[in-house]
């Protein structure tokens, strides 16, 4: 909550000195645009961008190995989103309407993917789902209309009912 409602935050560059990125730091910063992590955070947290609707740019160093749960929720200007391969767990609704998403590359080493976390990514067409992965969890795509491009890998056992529900 350490910049929750800010709307005069335009850019933020996060040192590398920071290891992790707190619950809803940059919560509901309107004006936010874009975000530069620089080598060093490993966690980012819960919430921590979420509702930011002008967010349109975001580098995640390959320092990160956990991106938290609705970590950017209603992004609805994110666009494109690079996961470095040092990402090894992507929490329940993490990019979940994120509305301009086109395409995502989920990295090698995320082995369930979760609840709602491209939840009404309206705009995503394209996703790479990485050999590892065993679990398709419910409402992972929901809403994802655009979604024409898929390929699961033979290593999925399971895949909920409604993950892929329009």
């Amino acid at each position: 909550c350490v910049f929750e409602n800010r709307t005069d935050i335009k850019s933020v560059v996060i040192p590398g000195s920071v290891t992790k990125i707190s619950y809803r730091a940059f919560w509901s910063c309107s004006s936010l645009i874009n975000v530069n992590i620089l080598s060093g955070v490993t966690v980012i947290g819960h919430e921590s961008f979420a509702n930011c609707d002008n967010l349109s740019s975001i580098v995640i160093p390959d320092s990160v190995n956990s991106i938290g749960g609705w970590a950017f929720w209603k992004c609805r200007s994110l666009k494109n989103v690079n996961i470095p391969t040092s990402v090894t767990d992507i929490h329940n609704g993490a990019f979940s309407g994120c509305s301009s998403l086109t395409s995502i590359d989920i990295p090698k080493g995320v082995t369930n993917i979760r609840y709602a976390v491209f939840f009404e990514c309206g705009s995503l067409a394209s996703v790479s789902i990485p050999k590892g992965v065993t679990t398709i969890e419910q409402w992972a795509f929901k809403g994802c209309v655009s979604l024409i491009n898929i390929e699961i890998p033979s290593e999925v056992t399971s895949i909920d009912e409604i993950a892929f529900l329009e």
